[in-house]
């Protein structure tokens, strides 16, 4: 169940804080800014521009988890493994190990119409 935050809507249909910038339609994340217009926190490490993911840091400065295959120091994806070793979501068709989307029924990009052919 969604509940209206503003408009009549949910956040995912429209309801919700926009960005401050004059003409952008999009949603507000942190400092009432959508991500293109700087609503997110940077990394803390100087220097670095990148957007910090996790204890005030990017990916590259430890802001991110690490693989947990020993000698591993990828960024782990869900389920603690990078993809490398076998995390994120697969493309359901059988043989096919690119990444795969929620948006297109966790096919790849290649197989996408696969999704919608099945709907």
């Amino acid at each position: 169940m969604n509940i209206a935050v503003s408009r009549g809507c949910c956040v995912r249909h429209g309801g919700g804080s926009r960005c401050t910038i004059a003409g952008c339609p999009n949603r507000a994340k942190l400092y009432k800014r959508c991500f293109q217009h700087g609503g997110f926190k940077t990394c803390k490490t100087e220097g670095c521009t990148k957007k910090a993911k996790r204890y005030g840091h990017c990916w590259s400065h430890g802001g991110g988890r690490i693989c947990e295959i020993p000698d591993c120091s990828k960024v782990s994806t869900q389920g603690g493994l990078c993809w490398a070793h076998g995390g994120g979501n697969r493309c359901k068709l059988e043989g096919c190990s690119r990444r795969s989307y929620q948006k297109y029924g966790y096919f790849c990009v290649d197989h996408a119409s696969l999704s919608k052919a099945k709907a």
